[in-house]
């Protein structure tokens, strides 16, 4: 029995045999741009070197013609049904007006004139009263010229110094009651407001703890502080009373 040897085949060659490659495909076939290989016409990307390779354009409508005839078909439609609704719409508001101008014609034909009658008001002529200027005369109020008496403050209590007020007095003059009477320190009080001093006044020193007792003191004040006193001392000394001096009263 004779063995025959294999033929070589393109799947499995024989070993020693030399391999054949697979003829190229034609020209006609499409190649990638980048590396030449075949590519089908569906591919958007050559399999060996990832090259993007050229689309095919869109594909027309169907039923035939380009999507802008399409749109202008329907463009063109629409503008037509807009200028029909227009024209409708100018039609119905004619009539509408023609409509009311009959009315108003007939109205104004049927309505009977009035013939409205001037009832003829009458001018009144108010009269102007002429309210006459009373002449309210000035009465003439006289200023009964109030005369200053000069009346000379002496003191508001019993010897001249304010009841239960404790303050400062300058002391103008001082004399002994044994030898000085009430009525001699008055008259002195008297020249004293006469030369312009302040608020004069007769006390009676026995009837206050801080001044000595037995004596007639005529005095100016009272004076809140010390220093008003001292102040007002200074004053009354060039006044003509040169032994003038602040002394504090308290009942």
């Amino acid at each position: 029995m004779s063995f025959q040897p294999e033929q070589p085949t393109s799947e499995m060659p024989v070993i020693g045999e030399p391999f054949f490659e697979a003829a190229l495909p034609g020209a006609d076939v499409a190649r990638c741009p980048a590396c030449l290989s075949p590519v089908r016409a569906d591919q958007r990307y050559c399999l060996e070197c990832g090259e993007r390779l050229q689309v095919d354009e869109i594909p027309p409508p169907p039923g035939g013609g380009s999507a802008l005839a399409n749109r202008s078909t329907r463009l063109l439609a629409v503008a037509a049904i807009i200028l029909i609704v227009v024209g409708i719409g100018l039609a119905w508001v004619a009539l509408r007006t023609t409509s009311n101008g009959e009315d108003s014609t007939t109205s104004t034909a049927t309505a009977p004139t009035t013939a409205a009658t001037d009832t003829g008001i009458t001018d009144t002529g108010i009269t102007d009263t002429g309210i006459t200027d009373t002449g309210i005369t000035d009465t003439g109020v006289t200023d009964t010229g109030i005369t200053d008496t000069g009346a000379t403050d002496t003191g508001a209590a019993a010897g001249g110094w304010p009841a239960g007020q404790t303050g400062w007095a300058v002391i103008l003059a001082s004399k002994s009651q044994s030898q000085f009477q009430e009525t001699d320190a008055q008259t002195i009080a008297t020249a004293a407001s006469s030369a312009g001093v302040p608020m004069t006044g007769v006390l009676d020193s026995s009837q206050f703890p801080t001044l000595n007792p037995g004596y007639w003191a005529v005095f100016s004040g009272p004076y809140a502080t010390k220093d008003e006193a001292q102040s007002a001392a200074t004053t009354i000394q060039g006044q003509g009373y040169p032994d003038a001096y602040a002394r504090q009263v308290q009942p």
